[in-house]
């Protein structure tokens, strides 16, 4: 096997007594998956939702069923912290068994989504409640809407790629607004109808309008502190970096032609999905079923 995803769904049985009531006692049902064909191998029990303990239920359910981690090269999995975190959770315990770095197929929008979660929490405090934060900049981004555009210096970045007008109908609202906002930071001229417009609300599991209400505050801030432009303009520290492994197998002359033609190579690619959804499905039938 050499594409496999996996999902982790915790269960608790429900007792009746005085009152119904959770039972402290709860199990974690995890569902390899073969790619590209979606192939669904089965099913685990664990006795808790460590990721160790998940890891090695993984790696004993594959030695039983002859599959073995041998020819193991992409993983997907859904993007929490038991799963993909760095300090050997379950895709690094894979990844140690192996002996050699794995391919992470996890939602690419939420893993982009990563770097600004954890610099947000750490400038400016931790969340609160499901769609609000602690710190003042948190706070600011949900109640910023009357603000005027104030004079703002420009914070340059990366140059946005052009785009045509068909690239761009095909964006969201929410892309289009970060988009058209991420501009107007960088060349310090925020249009007033750019300013009236309305980014989209809140909410954890996505992120990108927090992006987009960080920047709008920003164009409406007098001597914004040094926290508030390090959330906006900052770069990842200098680490070792390991070439994907799904492109190990392609020359940087083939990678060049697929970034101009948009056409794939003679070269064979796996064909691997950027988000578990259909092990996700496997996964809740299989937990509904085994509940009654």
């Amino acid at each position: 096997m050499k594409i496999g995803s996996l999902d982790v769904k915790e269960t608790r049985r429900l007792r009746e007594r005085e009152q119904r009531c959770i039972d402290p006692e709860s199990r974690s049902c995890n569902c390899p998956e073969e790619r590209p064909k979606s192939k669904y191998i089965g099913h685990i029990t664990v006795s808790n939702g460590e990721a160790i303990t998940i890891a090695k239920g993984i790696i004993e359910f594959l030695k039983q069923n002859e599959q073995g981690l041998s020819n193991l090269t992409v993983t997907g999995c859904d993007g929490t912290n038991v799963n993909m975190g760095v300090n050997r959770e379950v895709i690094r315990h894979l990844e140690m068994k192996c002996g050699r770095p794995l391919q992470w197929i996890v939602c690419l929008l939420h893993a982009n989504e990563l770097p600004l979660r954890h610099l947000l929490q750490t400038l400016d405090g931790v969340t609160s409640g499901l769609r609000a934060f602690s710190g003042q900049i948190g706070i600011a981004i949900k109640t910023y809407e009357e603000l005027a555009i104030v004079p703002f210096e420009a914070i340059e970045g990366t140059s946005l790629p052009e785009m045509d007008e068909f690239h761009i109908r095909d964006l969201s609202d929410d892309q289009r607004y970060l988009k058209d906002m991420f501009q107007a930071v960088s060349d310090a001229n925020c249009p007033n109808d750019l300013a009236n417009r309305k980014p989209g609300p809140v909410v954890y599991s996505r992120w990108l309008t927090t992006a987009s209400r960080i920047l709008r505050l920003y164009v409406s801030t007098k001597n914004p502190s040094n926290d508030y432009i390090d959330l906006i303009d900052w770069n990842e520290p200098k680490r070792k970096r390991y070439e994907l492994p799904l492109t190990e197998m392609i020359t940087g002359t083939e990678i060049e032609t697929i970034a101009k033609t948009g056409k794939a190579p003679d070269t064979q690619l796996f064909k691997v999905l950027c988000h578990s959804q259909g092990t996700k499905r496997c996964v809740r039938l299989v937990t509904e079923a085994s509940g009654k």
